[in-house]
């Protein structure tokens, strides 16, 4: 942008969806797109139009996760893991949830793929140590990055949020733990 650079500047934050209106041409065998305009507009559309995805299937994933959680045998593990998987409001952020800003599954939907591929791992784990105690192994495996909901934003950009900055997943995950057991315990007192 070679003219109003400035004011036009001023209208957008980075991590901002944009229209823009412009030409292109060629510039020392490159391709140069010049705008000429710029606006922010009212509807965003789809964060999953600018954001990488899952290549797998969302649903899938989650029904193959609910099948390995069925399986916990354990009446206190199995109450606090159905506790997180009736809550709406969390499920709906860990099925969109990345599991990291840029290292592994760092796209949207990458927090199920994790969690799903370490449950399936220990799952197997489970197979050849019968000494292990795989209830809480299964249990460990699905909530072990529960707290990468809090820890990070990812509308039209992945990034931390300021508590995640702050605490970090491990410390958010274990306030989400204690908030269920809380609330499981009241339950069960009433």
């Amino acid at each position: 942008m070679w003219e109003r650079a400035e004011a036009f500047s001023a209208l957008f934050r980075e991590g901002d969806v944009l229209e823009v209106a412009g030409q292109s041409s060629v510039y020392r065998n490159q391709i140069q797109l010049t705008l000429s305009n710029l606006k922010v507009p009212q509807d965003k559309g789809d964060p999953a139009l600018f954001l990488e995805t899952t290549p797998r299937d969302i649903g899938e994933m989650m029904g193959a996760l609910r099948k390995i959680l069925r399986g916990i045998k354990s009446p206190p593990l199995h109450s606090l893991v159905e506790r997180f998987l009736s809550d709406r409001h969390l499920m709906s952020l860990f099925k969109r949830a990345p599991a990291a800003k840029n290292f592994h599954h760092s796209y949207l939907g990458g927090l199920l793929e994790h969690t799903l591929s370490v449950c399936q791992m220990c799952q197997h784990v489970r197979g050849h140590y019968g000494e292990l105690d795989g209830d809480m192994l299964i249990s460990g495996a699905f909530l072990h990055d529960i707290g990468k909901i809090k820890e990070l934003k990812f509308d039209y950009q992945i990034d931390y949020t300021d508590e995640g900055r702050l605490l970090g997943h491990v410390i958010l995950g274990a306030t989400l733990l204690e908030e269920k057991l809380e609330d499981l315990k009241r339950t069960l007192q009433s």
